[in-house]
């Protein structure tokens, strides 16, 4: 199993740009990353370990996600948030912030898919507005058959010297269902311009990349 050390995510790019600095790096990094290691976690009074793919979210290493059993053949979206009630942790991820989560990575990715290729000044501007609100549209929709895969908790040491729990929570969705869902939704919302009918014309291939990949939000602290 690989070895696990749970860090907010600014700590993560510190550590990776301190690789090859030499001793002086080395061991600051070394203190850094003793100051998170997990104090307690999900399932360790039955003698359980870390599971390897909170370790690849803790990581961001996605291409791991990807290759899990129960995520064959789904878009994926992670959520992780931290703070000193586990319960709301949980809850704020499995209510809230999952959700938001798809429908930010879903405008997001249709919004580059279509506005790829644009050219001209006027024209570009025009183009990209519409771009937008079909992204937006689409992403404002309800999608049915999301749901949790999988979920975990970390107990952690603070910089301050207190500690707080880490939720990982990891969500789902058939990607072939998804990119109809996205079709669909777009295709709800009538054209009113050349711009929107051009783009119309683009969303297959813009739900196709939208339902596929992983995506990791951080909801950050819930709760104080």
């Amino acid at each position: 199993m690989k070895k696990i050390f749970i860090v907010a995510a600014t700590c993560v790019l510190a550590s990776a740009l301190l690789v090859g600095c030499g001793s002086t790096a080395e061991a600051t990094k070394a203190q850094s990353v003793a100051k998170n290691a997990p104090l307690d976690w999900q399932g360790r009074e039955f003698g359980k370990e870390i599971p390897d793919w909170v370790s690849s979210v803790a990581e961001n290493e996605i291409r791991d996600l990807e290759k899990l059993p129960d995520a064959k053949s789904k878009k994926l979206i992670c959520v992780t948030g931290q703070g000193q009630d586990r319960d709301l942790i949980a809850i704020d991820a499995d209510t809230r912030s999952a959700y938001a989560a798809l429908s930010a990575s879903i405008r997001s990715s249709v919004f580059s898919s279509l506005k790829a290729g644009m050219q001209g000044s006027k024209e570009r501007d025009e183009n990209v507005k519409a771009a937008e609100q079909l992204a937006q549209n689409v992403s404002s929709a309800e999608f049915s058959g999301f749901e949790k895969l999988r979920s975990f908790w970390t107990l952690v040491d603070t910089a301050n010297g207190g500690t707080e729990y880490h939720y990982y929570a990891l969500f789902g969705i058939d990607s072939e269902s998804l990119k109809k869902q996205i079709v669909e939704s777009a295709k709800k919302n009538p054209s009113t311009t050349p711009e929107e009918a051009a783009l119309l014309e683009k969303i297959d291939d813009a739900a196709e990349k939208a339902a596929a990949g992983a995506y990791i939000h951080n909801a950050g602290t819930v709760g104080r």
